[in-house]
């Protein structure tokens, strides 16, 4: 069954896209069906991401140069099976539109590197992918076991 995760930043331009791109990659490479997509808190519908962050996915050869920034909405929320959120107060955001999504809720724990350098683009980059792992890893077990209560 397709699981579909949500990713939370502030205005859905750095790390959110980021997060988006390298998931939707794993997801690829480990044969995971996921439905991954993103929003801001205090998104401007339609901005591009940060210049930074293109470049340093296109390192990782994920092309980031078509992402359009979106607003988090209720929708969204209700849709996901899964929420990643960046920082508490993205926890706090999603919980004052919904607050019965908090058992859904992952906080990632990720500074935001809007306006500085590719080299901190770049070890956001590496966090995301370490993080991204471990969860994908979770789905994998929780897939898995599904999949073994389903055969018997």
């Amino acid at each position: 069954m397709e699981k579909k995760i949500l990713i939370v930043c502030t205005g859905n331009t750095c790390r959110s896209p980021m997060a988006e791109g390298i998931l939707e990659k794993m997801a690829e490479e480990r044969g995971l069906l996921l439905d991954v997509f993103s929003a801001g808190t205090a998104a401007n519908e339609g901005d591009e991401a940060a210049e930074q962050a293109v470049e340093v996915l296109k390192e990782k050869e994920i092309d980031l140069s078509g992402h359009q920034a979106k607003p988090l909405n209720e929708e969204m929320i209700k849709e996901a099976d899964l929420i990643l959120v960046m920082t508490e107060r993205h926890r706090e955001a999603v919980r004052l539109l919904i607050p019965q999504a908090e058992e859904k809720i992952r906080l990632l724990h990720m500074e935001d590197p809007f306006g500085q350098t590719v080299k901190v683009y770049r070890r956001c980059a590496e966090k995301l992918e370490k993080d991204l792992a471990g969860i994908l890893s979770e789905l994998e077990k929780e897939e898995n076991g599904s999949s073994r209560k389903k055969g018997t």
